[in-house]
């Protein structure tokens, strides 16, 4: 179909041709193949008439038409996609459909598994894809990649919505025979020990880091870094060092390894978790059935927000 000469098919490649600035990985994003996106980028700059990507030495830079277009397209493809999914009524038993999440190793671990049993049960079509948070998920969220972030407080994209999920507390998690430790942790300890901790992408502290930093002047002994949070607990046993773990996740682990559970020896605030999603698909009945599902998990966890 053409609108104003363009047809509108190739809007889906320019997206793609200016978010990846590369033909190779266009191609691979919307699964076409290589030739067929390098026509597509001929075409585009015929009808536009500018280069919109230019190559440079082994990369692409994109002109400031391009960089102008971008947001432009992306944001009209979330709303036809936005468009596509209304329907008047909606029976959730009968949906077939796919839903991608992005959430942490820690609510895929404490939160999840309820949440997929809960979904199964009323909509037994429904597909769940959970992807790792990392630290593409701004781009993927702008780009309607994503129906549902689970994300910290902190961390929220202040151009969508969101709405606040659960809250949990940090605890201690320590071998069980620690023999550093006797019957309970004192700040000296904490000092003092060892840490494993989590680095959930390269260079990215988390919450926990940044504010044992402002509220301290310093960085723990780290002795171990791991990509999850979910292997601290087991890290931790049969050694004499401690991690700093969210409670929920050190209850879960408790019942599988030789662990125990200590308060921190100093005031910490809670950590909050938010669900957050597109704009444009705030209407969309899927979704917001979805949303609901997560409240409803949240109250049965007894990890309401206050």
């Amino acid at each position: 179909m053409r609108f104003n000469r363009l047809d509108l098919n190739q809007l889906v490649a320019l997206d793609a041709l200016l978010s990846e600035q590369s033909v190779s990985r266009a191609a691979e994003r919307i699964f076409l193949s290589q030739s067929a996106m390098s026509n597509s980028l001929t075409r585009l700059r015929e009808y536009y008439e500018d280069e919109l990507l230019i190559p440079v030495g082994r990369k692409m830079i994109i002109t400031p038409l391009g960089q102008r277009l971008l947001p432009e397209v992306r944001e009209l493809l979330v709303k036809i996609y936005a468009v596509t999914q209304l329907r008047e009524t909606l029976d959730i038993s009968k949906l077939d459909r796919e839903l991608t999440l992005i959430v942490s190793d820690y609510a895929s671990a404490v939160f999840m598994p309820l949440v997929l049993r809960l979904a199964s049960i009323e909509a037994p079509g429904i597909k769940i894809h959970i992807k790792q948070l990392d630290n593409t998920w701004r781009e993927q969220l702008e780009r309607g990649e994503v129906d549902v972030v689970i994300i910290p407080d902190s961390f929220k994209h202040d151009g969508h919505p969101s709405e606040r999920l659960f809250e949990d507390k940090y605890c201690c998690v320590v071998w069980n025979e620690n023999p550093e430790l006797h019957g309970k942790l004192t700040l000296d300890d904490y000092h003092r020990l060892g840490h494993v901790v989590a680095q959930i992408s390269e260079g990215r502290t988390t919450l926990f880091d940044q504010w044992f930093l402002e509220q301290y002047g310093q960085v723990r002994r780290v002795e171990v870094k791991a990509p999850y949070f979910s292997l601290l607990p087991v890290l931790v046993a049969g050694t004499s060092r401690i991690a700093t773990v969210h409670y929920q996740l050190a209850k879960l682990f408790q019942h599988m390894l030789p662990i125990d559970i200590y308060e921190i020896p100093f005031d910490v605030p809670n950590f909050v978790e938010n669900i957050q999603y597109h704009k444009h698909f705030g209407s969309d009945p899927v979704t917001s059935w979805f949303r609901s599902l997560l409240h409803q998990v949240a109250k049965e966890l007894m990890i309401e927000p206050n």
